[in-house]
């Protein structure tokens, strides 16, 4: 959600059209609570919500899940949620060092709504809450990203923790228009599952295959050079925490590298400019 009451969906990737799907728009009252008489979240598998999220999120890519989840509308899927490990533990341990990363603590990496009434992405939360606790996980780190007009309001409406800003970064970008995120680019370094896939997927836009005893850093250094892959500089995103449970406690680096905690504080919520809204079409 963008910090207007106007809350973006993302339809269905047409094919017969290259580039991006054109985002919808779903009104969200502050007086009104979802109805959710119809509506459901469960646990999916990911040949379910792949293929939901992949023809609908800007970044065309599903990431590896730890837990996945589902909304369905009268038996419809039309949401998805991923949960997953990031590319570095301490992604998770600096603000969450008494969790254990990748079980206790996890990144949310995708929150996918297609059309739905608005309010309907604070209520999945809310459901999904309940089902990260059942399966162990005390609290989640999350990220909105200002370069599609997010700055974390539904998070800020979950009350949420605000963190901080990451550093802007250069992101890289297939012919097909589809990102290579950092965990995948990981996955080839470090061989970690799910590196076969990632390597298959450069050479089919023109990379070789990795030679036997070939040092894999090596490798996806000249693999991206023969895709030509795009670069593309990217502001950094606004981090926030989600404690699930009360205890969790939450900290964040001084200028010493000491960790202090953090509180719940409103007033650093961010607010963009009203400017990025028209720019993005966002109703006002």
């Amino acid at each position: 959600m963008t910090t207007s009451r106007w809350c973006q969906r993302w339809p269905e990737r047409d094919q017969s059209r290259p580039g991006q799907p054109m985002p919808t728009w779903a009104y969200a009252d502050a007086d009104d609570r979802f109805d959710a008489r119809g509506y459901e979240v469960r646990p999916i598998e990911e040949r379910v919500g792949k293929p939901f999220v992949t023809e609908r999120h800007y970044l065309r890519s599903y990431p590896a899940a730890v837990h996945q989840f589902g909304l369905f509308r009268r038996g419809e899927l039309i949401g998805v949620a991923v949960y997953g490990n990031p590319p570095q533990d301490r992604v998770l341990t600096n603000h969450l060092p008494d969790l254990e990363p990748n079980r206790q603590s996890l990144v949310l990496q995708r929150l996918v709504l297609g059309p739905t009434e608005g309010n309907a992405e604070t209520w999945t939360l809310g459901q999904c809450r309940a089902l990260l606790l059942d399966k162990g996980v005390h609290a989640v780190i999350t990220f909105a990203d200002p370069s599609w007009g997010h700055v974390g309001i539904i998070y800020q409406a979950f009350n949420c923790i605000y963190l901080d800003t990451t550093d802007d970064r250069t992101t890289l970008w297939l012919p097909d228009g589809t990102c290579l995120d950092d965990r995948t680019l990981q996955k080839v370094r470090a061989q970690e599952r799910g590196h076969a896939a990632a390597e298959r997927r450069l050479v089919s836009f023109g990379a070789r295959p990795m030679r036997a005893g070939e040092k894999p850093n090596l490798w996806l250094r000249q693999a991206l050079a023969d895709v030509k892959v795009t670069r593309r500089r990217t502001p950094g995103k606004h981090r926030y925490a989600m404690p699930l449970r009360k205890d969790v406690k939450v900290y964040k680096r001084d200028r010493n590298g000491r960790p202090v905690r953090v509180y719940r504080d409103p007033s650093k919520y961010p607010k963009p400019s009203p400017d990025l809204f028209a720019a993005m079409g966002v109703p006002l």
